[in-house]
């Protein structure tokens, strides 16, 4: 990879590592940060602070249109509602206390678009001068919306997409259809004159749609999408185990990023005959220049939520450190059916969200995760332990996170 000027770092003459000042200013390394930091073969690998806040995942409803075949909301039994005015407000408040801001993801475990402030939010979050982005189902994105989207300067349009066929694809996101979706995403990418908002496409893989994942791609190509996400399925239910695509054997995975104009990724899963047609002409259709992982040794015990600095705020204004806490809820290690209990931090409509990142309780947590020393519940599932994240073999505490399936490359979120 050819390095541009900026990316050089230098040594002064007492020693130091002195980082361009802009680079610096973006990853939180502020004075008096503490910086975590590892040494690998050939690398030194500098760490964000878990001090410094990137990204903020905000939901600002879990009410969705459809009854998606893997959707968490098949399992249970959490009330459902809408981000109120207020709590947004405060959101916002607490945002504009931290320097640079960090960037908005709308979604969620709801569809964003149903909200009816949805454009006002957007907006709103885009007077914080960061990176806005916002995922949804497609099927409410008419043509007003697309207009009004763009208007509001989002920056990042993600549409999730999980077939190439119109039966295939209502298999899997019950209650749409795919036409509708597609003229729908052509009708946005055609809308975008007052502000070129860029589009992803997301693709849960499951055995019973893995062989579209080729024909899905050139779809995406051809309606303009930048940045491709193949994710693996979550079993929340017992018959989604058998749609997964990973066993997690470590001896059994792959993992493969990074293209030539299309920002790309793929999510572990198993290299073998039910996945293997479809990866590699996927990978050769997408023109991937490089097989070798962007984030390459920390594919596991790695929370991509915590080492980007992230957090998830809930309809309800509840502060989690990851969307996988944002909701308790089951799903399946294995054969063992595991419990996940909800972690909040604070609440943005009691304390403000900086009293809440910066709590030395917050804090613990964040670093306990980034050391990431628990138990290998992911691979091991010899005992009972895993069925919940309370705690594991080694004496973690709650949240327990080595059953995570995001923290070993399994799951992504955009």
């Amino acid at each position: 990879m050819k390095l541009k000027p900026d990316s050089y770092a230098h040594v002064d003459d007492e020693g130091r590592l002195i980082i361009p000042a802009e680079t610096a200013f973006r990853f939180g390394l502020k004075p008096g940060a503490v910086v975590p930091f590892a040494e690998e073969a050939h690398n030194l690998r500098l760490r964000l602070p878990p001090t410094h806040l990137k990204k903020v995942y905000l939901e600002v409803t879990n009410r969705c249109n459809l009854e998606c075949r893997m959707c968490i909301r098949r399992t249970w039994d959490d009330p459902v509602g809408q981000m109120e005015a207020g709590t947004f407000r405060r959101v916002i408040a607490g945002l504009q206390t931290f320097s640079p801001a960090p960037a908005i993801f709308f979604g969620g475990f709801g569809e964003p678009l149903s909200h009816p402030d949805i454009i006002d939010m957007v907006a709103e979050a885009k007077k914080l001068k960061t990176s806005v982005e916002l995922i949804t189902n497609a099927t409410l994105l008419s043509a007003v919306l697309a207009k009004r989207l763009t208007a509001a300067r989002l920056d990042v349009l993600w549409v999730s997409l999980e077939g190439s066929k119109p039966e295939s694809y209502a298999d899997v996101r019950l209650g749409a259809e795919l036409p509708d979706i597609l003229n729908n995403i052509r009708r946005f990418r055609d809308s975008r004159q007052a502000y070129h908002t860029e589009i992803g496409v997301v693709f849960v893989a499951m055995k019973r749609n893995i062989a579209e994942l080729p024909e899905v791609m050139r779809l995406a190509q051809e309606l303009g999408v930048t940045r491709f996400l193949v994710t693996n399925v979550l079993p929340y239910t017992e018959d989604l185990r058998e749609e997964a695509l990973y066993s997690c054997a470590p001896e059994d995975l792959s993992f493969t990023s990074t293209a030539a104009d299309t920002s790309f990724e793929l999510c572990t899963m198993n290299i073998n005959d039910a996945t293997r047609a479809a990866l590699q002409e996927t990978i050769r259709n997408a023109c991937i220049v490089d097989t070798t992982a962007t984030n390459a040794g920390m594919l596991k015990n790695y929370c991509p939520f915590i080492e980007s600095g992230s957090l998830a705020i809930s309809w309800d204004g509840g502060v989690s450190p990851c969307l996988p806490l944002m909701h308790s809820h089951a799903s399946y290690l294995g054969e063992r059916k595991r419990c996940t209990r909800r972690l909040i931090a604070g609440n943005v409509s009691e304390r403000n969200l900086t009293d809440i990142w910066d709590a030395p309780e917050y804090l613990n947590i964040r670093r306990r995760v980034q050391a990431f020393y628990f138990a290998s519940c992911t691979s091991c599932k010899g005992c009972e332990l895993a069925e919940k994240n309370e705690t594991d073999c080694l004496g973690s505490g709650f949240p327990a996170c080595g059953g995570c399936l995001w923290a070993q490359g399994f799951i992504r979120c955009p």
